[in-house]
């Protein structure tokens, strides 16, 4: 019936085949605007390119001009050309894939390599599409001897277009088509022109392309060299360890080399054109995937090598044989052509797939007919627009300013130091003139962080910057401090910007608002070195003696091993981090980035959230506590020279700066780390302090509100053992935040003699209202607190 109906016919074939892969395959990344780490940034991308920003100096990151390609939000004309752009890239990428398949099999094996082409094509994406694409063409035009010119050729174009997306997908890209261009190994010369039509198509490409983009030629040297550090700074920062590391290199190293046996076996020497396309990919999707334990970039890494072997397969299932000596490769083909060729090829995709979901701990079924989605959101342009809209108006909510900052911003130029990027697709009406490195904890080199540092020095440096943590916490992106991430630049923050605002919208985290001020770069003298000593790993280095008004940092020189050279060339080192050793006996942990080292890490002032931080930048008292020393840790300290070099230097602050806090904290009764949990106040929670004698000008309690903003008064009482009221201080509830620090402070200051002291912690409360403080369980009678004083 099948014969009837001649689908075996091969025009049939690939149209039928043209058509499914396609609505498998297709799709657009659409994204609404929204709030976070990973949501917020695609807006700066879309913006700038709808303005003409130049990329690789107004906007550095792995991202160029068409990166909003990858995530297009309603911005100007960005979602019609996202439209067009993918529905012609797909289209030709399932016409090329369905090409191959007929053009290399016959049969029940052609609809058997259109079946799987079919299902592989489900998970493709946007970011995997360029590889992908490129990877196909090459192996096509390894077959189609006579077309190889024209399909290197464009190949070369489909680089030049994932150079302007990212640079990684890019030079992956780049990589797979010089090394194809090595086999078969029949002249020098014809090796060399290949080289060179895939050279002259990618250059000339991108060049074109990058003028119409961003007017002139400018900038492009910038783009890669920037580009290239934040990716290698991404690997540094982002990889850490997880348990079923062994299991997943394991299966990785094993689909690798079934990978290429089953290259190996065909009946012709394609090994080494298979393996030559694909390691380039590999090689760079490891860095980013495996090492970063992405679950992202995991799975491009693994579907590369998937993708790669349903090319192999295909040409295992054809019947074409182009080799010179057919007698040679007889038992090959006896031997392995159906049954084992089949059993292997299935077992490498299960292993790649299996890859992934053990590695990346990823739940990703694809849809079937999954383009047939964004043909309805065509379908129904206008709606769908307004559906994005609406989604987006919903998820910026919390990301809108207050009247208030909005007002005092007015039409002056304003930054966001935050990976908080929601406020700048939030709030379009003020004028936002951002960073180069705008999401700052990516200046991961001294030369990134430079380029903040310089940027917030000139003349057109915003006159507002917006100081923002989701979460309230001093701890960012992977465990690093607040004052880790951009050192040189955030000394210019400190020199130029006082904080003239908090908002104090207990329903979203605290925003504060810092303005340039003129005379504010008088306030800190330049780091001056004073000492220098050896340290060792997982050793601690008291402080050395300094003014009250002395900041304190310091510079680490760090040599790495030849090993550890080549363990992070090939894979990655353990992350180093930096302990604070506080006066109350309790530690603060944060990661490092190696290369700030030798910039200088901030060490005294210490900060533990954001409220201090601000008062320190407008200038004003605060409570905190002390550091008394540091820890360099690391799990493999082999990796670096020992004893190192450590180098102390101070920074001279005017002497009304208060750059020491006004009340050390002495006392703190959870570890650092430790859990517990709420427990409601009904309506007092007693509990016992045992204190040393001290003065007590302040205590923080952890306190839960559940989400919700109450109404009402918190009272914090001191009593002594025979019942004598100390002290007592009082809190609007409406000012309390969910999980955060709530500070109770005392004036007069309680003067303590030692011994036991009873906190008598109630509410009162207006309504339905709801809070509960922190113990280490429900039945404890202690309390999450933290007490300063002198």
């Amino acid at each position: 019936m099948i014969s009837s109906l001649k689908l075996y016919r091969p025009p049939v074939l690939f149209l039928i085949g043209t058509l499914i892969i396609f609505l498998q395959a297709y799709r657009v990344p659409f994204v609404p605007m929204g709030a976070g780490l990973d949501a917020s940034f695609p807006h700066i991308l879309n913006l700038g390119a709808s303005t003409g920003t130049k990329f690789g100096t107004d906007i550095v990151y792995t991202y160029g001009p068409l990166g909003f390609l990858l995530a297009i939000e309603d911005v100007g004309i960005n979602l019609t050309t996202g439209f067009v752009f993918w529905t012609i890239v797909y289209a030709a990428f399932a016409a090329a894939t369905s090409y191959f398949v007929i053009s290399r099999t016959e049969g029940w094996r052609a609809i058997l390599g259109l079946a799987v082409g079919a299902a592989v094509s489900g998970f493709i994406d946007v970011d995997r599409l360029p590889s992908c694409f490129v990877t196909l063409l090459l192996f096509l035009g390894y077959e189609e001897t006579r077309f190889r010119y024209p399909i290197i050729a464009c190949c070369g174009f489909l680089a030049a277009l994932g150079l302007l997306m990212k640079v990684t997908i890019g030079i992956g890209c780049l990589g797979a088509i010089l090394a194809s261009t090595l086999v078969p190994f029949t002249s020098v010369r014809e090796i060399f022109q290949r080289a060179i039509v895939a050279a002259i198509s990618s250059v000339a490409t991108f060049c074109i392309a990058w003028i119409v983009l961003s007017g002139s030629l400018s900038g492009m040297a910038s783009y890669f060299y920037n580009s290239l550090q934040l990716s290698a700074g991404y690997t540094a920062s982002m990889s850490v360890s997880r348990a079923n590391e062994s299991l997943s290199l394991s299966l990785f190293l094993s689909a690798m080399a079934l990978l290429a046996v089953f290259a190996g076996l065909l009946p012709r020497w394609r090994n080494l054109h298979a393996l030559a396309i694909v390691i380039p990919s590999v090689a760079i999707s490891w860095k980013h995937g495996v090492v970063r334990y992405d679950t992202v970039h995991v799975f491009a890494l693994v579907f590369i090598l998937v993708f790669s072997t349903f090319c192999v397969l295909i040409l295992h299932l054809s019947k074409r044989s182009s080799s010179p000596n057919k007698a040679n490769n007889k038992w090959v083909t006896l031997a392995f052509y159906r049954p084992a060729i089949g059993i292997l090829g299935a077992t490498a995709i299960t292993f790649l797939t299996a890859t992934a979901l053990v590695s990346a701990d990823i739940q990703f079924t694809p849809k079937v007919a999954a383009g047939l989605e964004p043909l309805a959101h065509l379908r129904h342009y206008s709606q769908y627009r307004l559906h994005l809209r609406r989604v987006s108006d919903s998820q910026l909510a919390k990301s809108r300013l207050d009247p208030d900052t909005l007002s005092r911003i007015g039409k002056k130029t304003v930054d966001v130091y935050s990976y908080e990027l929601g406020f700048i697709a939030a709030n379009p009406q003020l004028n936002w003139h951002l960073k180069p490195i705008f999401q700052h904890f990516n200046a991961f080199t001294e030369h990134l962080d430079r380029l903040n540092a310089d940027f917030l020095r000139s003349p057109n440096a915003p006159a507002f910057l917006i100081m923002h943590h989701p979460n309230d916490s001093i701890a960012g992106v992977d465990g690093r401090h607040q004052l880790f991430d951009d050192p040189i630049a955030f000394l210019e923050v400190m020199r130029h910007y006082r904080t003239v605002f908090v908002e104090n919208d207990p329903s979203k985290p605290q925003i504060g608002l810092l303005e340039r001020s003129s005379d504010a770069e008088r306030r800190f003298s330049e780091p001056t070195t004073f000492r220098s000593e050896l340290a060792r790993w997982n050793n601690a280095i008291p402080l050395p003696p300094a003014s009250p008004s002395t900041i304190l940092r310091i510079k680490v020189d760090l040599t790495k091993s030849l090993s550890a050279k080549l363990q992070e060339a090939l894979f990655r080192l353990e992350p180093i981090h930096l302990v604070y050793i506080l006066s109350d006996g309790t530690e603060q942990k944060y990661r490092l980035m190696p290369p700030h080292l030798t910039s200088g890490v901030w060490i005294a002032p210490f900060f533990e959230d954001y409220s201090s931080l601000y008062k320190f930048l407008g200038g004003v008292e605060w409570a905190g506590p002390k550091v008394v020393g540091i820890r360099f840790e690391s799990k493999s300290p082999t990796d670096y020279s020992e004893p190192f070099y450590v180098s102390w230097e101070k920074i001279d602050c005017e002497e009304a700066t208060p750059c020491q806090p006004t009340y050390s904290r002495f006392a703190s009764t959870f570890a650092n780390g430790q859990k517990g949990v709420p427990s409601l106040i009904r309506p007092t929670i007693v509990t016992e302090f045992p204190v040393p004698v001290h003065t007590i000008g302040a205590i923080e309690v952890r306190l839960s509100t559940y989400g919700q903003v109450n109404k009402g008064l918190l009272t914090l009482a001191v009593v002594d053992g025979n019942g004598s009221n100390l002290g007592q201080s009082q809190l609007d509830a409406t000012l309390v935040r969910d999980n955060g620090y709530a500070m109770f402070v005392f004036d007069p200051i309680i003067q303590l003699n030692g011994g036991k002291v009873v906190l008598r912690l109630s509410y009162e409360p207006v309504g339905q209202g709801m809070i509960a403080a922190w113990r280490t369980s429900e039945s404890a009678t202690d309390l999450d607190l933290r007490a300063y004083g002198q």
